[in-house]
């Protein structure tokens, strides 16, 4: 099974300016792994941040040909949307 991780985390710079960043890592299922961090450069709310977090995550996924995949985070609002969405 694929496994992505996805964090997020936003700071203020000495000017003020809120630096946001998202970090993701893909992991093969044979435990080789894809680490990525980017910095976003368009100001957001933190749940935007989060959702951006995730969704940059899947696209790197689909990118790899990734067909099932367990997502994990750091943020409880999005694992918690995904988990009612796709609870059986």
């Amino acid at each position: 099974m694929w496994q992505l991780y996805f964090v997020r985390e936003s700071r203020t710079n000495p000017e003020g300016y809120i630096i946001a960043g998202v970090g993701v890592v893909l992991i093969f299922p044979h435990n080789y792994v894809i680490p990525r961090a980017f910095s976003l450069t368009k100001l957001c709310s933190n749940n935007v941040l989060e959702y951006d977090t995730l969704l940059i995550g899947m696209q790197l996924a689909e990118e790899n040909g990734v067909k099932n995949l367990e997502e994990y985070g750091d943020s409880k609002l999005i694992v918690n949307q995904l988990r009612e969405k796709y609870e059986v």
